[in-house]
């Protein structure tokens, strides 16, 4: 019966070192690493808001100011709470600066032609940081866009249907599509500094000829606010 037994015992220790089993094992490692990374980025992320948007301006992996050290942001947060917008020199010998820094929202200055909004805000269940690059170079324009925790950038168009110049334009069909085409360039900026709101500004006047400008002037609106409804943001009639 003993020499039964051994032989039994044997032969299942064989079946769980088979190479199926170790590799079963192994997969079964990766998984859960994997959901252990997963769990410690959101561990940071929850981390971060709970702290307000200058814990994530200042994290680690924060992939939106490549030319700020994490050493330059957490000063300049520093000199913030201080009551002092002090300026730091970034990574191409220019100067930043941080505009803006209240519990869900931070405006920072990047260079002398650029800036950059972010909001921490929920679409769907989850939170998410809302992110406008704003640039000058001459005439000011804007960029929209929204990240997840790990910092993918979500659909757009899920969240927002961007205005086009023709949106901004206040005149009989046939008039709006004249003016419309003589903005070649649909210019605007845009802001996120107010709590679900996202404002736009078109700037096409800067640069319009003098004659088309007198022409658009009058039928151009000069904002266009969309207010968050549930997990879009629709556009205010």
């Amino acid at each position: 019966l003993t020499e039964k037994a051994t032989a039994k015992a044997s032969d299942m220790m064989k079946a769980t070192s088979s190479p199926s089993l170790k590799r079963i094992k192994k997969a079964d490692d990766r998984v859960m690493k994997r959901v252990f990374a997963l769990f410690l980025v959101m561990l940071a992320w929850a981390s971060a808001y709970a702290d307000g948007i200058a814990s994530v301006f200042t994290s680690d992996n924060i992939p939106l100011f490549p030319t700020l050290e994490k050493n330059s942001r957490l000063d300049m947060v520093d000199y913030f709470a201080a009551g002092k917008k002090m300026e730091v020199q970034n990574k191409m010998g220019g100067k930043s600066q941080l505009l803006e820094c209240y519990d869900n929202y931070l405006k920072v200055k990047t260079s002398d032609s650029s800036s950059t909004e972010m909001r921490l805000t929920e679409l769907n269940g989850d939170t998410v940081i809302a992110v406008v690059r704003k640039y000058e170079v001459p005439q000011a324009d804007a960029v929209l866009a929204f990240y997840s925790a790990e910092w993918k950038e979500l659909p757009l168009e899920k969240v927002i249907k961007l205005p086009v110049m023709a949106d901004f334009i206040n005149a009989p069909k046939k008039l709006k599509k004249e003016l419309a085409e003589m903005i070649e360039f649909p210019l605007m900026t845009i802001s996120i500094a107010e709590e679900g709101k996202i404002v736009f500004e078109p700037t096409v006047m800067e640069y319009l000829s003098i004659e088309n400008a007198k022409k658009i002037k009058q039928y151009l609106i000069d904002k266009l606010v969309y207010v968050k409804k549930g997990n879009r943001y629709v556009l205010v009639e």
